[in-house]
């Protein structure tokens, strides 16, 4: 009799403690998601400030990944830092700006992506100020030293993101 107390006993508490460790790493693992939305979203607006500051090629450059790639229209996949810098040096008065409006990350907390609103601004040779705007997703992946760096980046044209006939993006 003693048996058929201990057994169903032992078994409640195993599956006590099982429960409350899942529920521990659970915890654990949203905090380290959370962590990294943040970092993620700080690493994203710190890349679009670089860009005004440094110029769009560099900051392409420097927020990459050594594997980076980027997807543009009528070309090919663009393959590695140099490239990047290359195809993003055209016009040095020009500025491109975003601010990301969505950010989520993989489980296992290492790899992410963002999506975010862009502007463009640049000048024709009538000295008239032109602006495009746009969306765009950006793919991140941590870095060994814990930082985050861009795997693959592209974007679309679209209208002026405050058209009243255009749903604006939610706000984080």
């Amino acid at each position: 009799m003693i048996i058929r107390h201990v057994l169903p006993s032992a078994t409640i508490v195993t599956v006590l403690v099982f429960c409350y460790a899942a529920g521990v790493v659970a915890d654990q693992e949203s905090s380290m998601v959370n962590k990294a939305r943040e970092e993620i979203l700080k690493t994203d607006r710190e890349f679009s400030r670089a860009s005004l500051e440094i110029g769009m090629a560099e900051a392409f450059v420097k927020f990459a990944d050594d594997s980076a790639r980027m997807l543009q229209n009528g070309t090919w996949p663009i393959q590695g830092k140099e490239a990047i810098r290359e195809r993003m040096s055209g016009d040095s008065k020009a500025t491109l700006q975003w601010e990301p409006y969505f950010v989520d990350v993989g489980a296992s907390g290492d790899l992410g992506y963002t999506l975010g609103k862009w502007e463009h601004t640049s000048v024709d040779s009538a000295g008239n100020t032109q602006k495009a705007y746009g969306t765009y997703v950006s793919i991140w992946k941590r870095q060994a030293d814990g930082s985050w760096k861009w795997v693959l980046d592209t974007g679309t044209t679209g209208p002026k993101p405050d058209d009243d006939k255009v749903d604006s993006p939610p706000d984080l």
